[in-house]
């Protein structure tokens, strides 16, 4: 098992390569991409960024206003003002994105290895 492990590489390698000439020398159909199907493709990448970009937005401000709207979380249940409880939730969020940054290093030396397994 493990030399097949360690072969795995060049045997996926030796398939794609088999693939490839069969491919080249004894296609399915004859591919001859129009002009109209160079330009829709930037097209598609294009229009997919904007609305994941839009989707996300919407997303993450229509649930702050739910937030907001319902009380929810710490600072809508206190009686904190603005001008303290604005500068706080962005230090509060910088230091839980940091320690997400570096909790996979502080966590290494107690998760289990999977190396060996089978």
């Amino acid at each position: 098992m493990t030399a097949l492990r360690s072969s795995e590489p060049s045997i996926r390698l030796a398939v794609f390569a088999v693939m490839a000439v069969r491919k080249t020398f004894a296609p399915q159909h004859d591919f001859r991409p129009g002009p109209s199907r160079h330009l829709l493709n930037p097209a598609i990448v294009i229009l997919d960024a904007l609305i994941i970009r839009l989707a996300f937005l919407v997303t993450a401000v229509g649930l702050a206003l739910l937030a907001e709207a319902r009380r929810w979380g710490v600072f809508n249940a206190s009686s904190t003002r603005a001008r303290v409880s604005s500068p706080l939730a962005v230090i509060l969020l910088d230091l839980a994105v940091n320690l997400q940054w570096r909790s996979p290093d502080r966590l290494q030396p107690f998760l289990v290895s999977t190396e060996n397994a089978i």
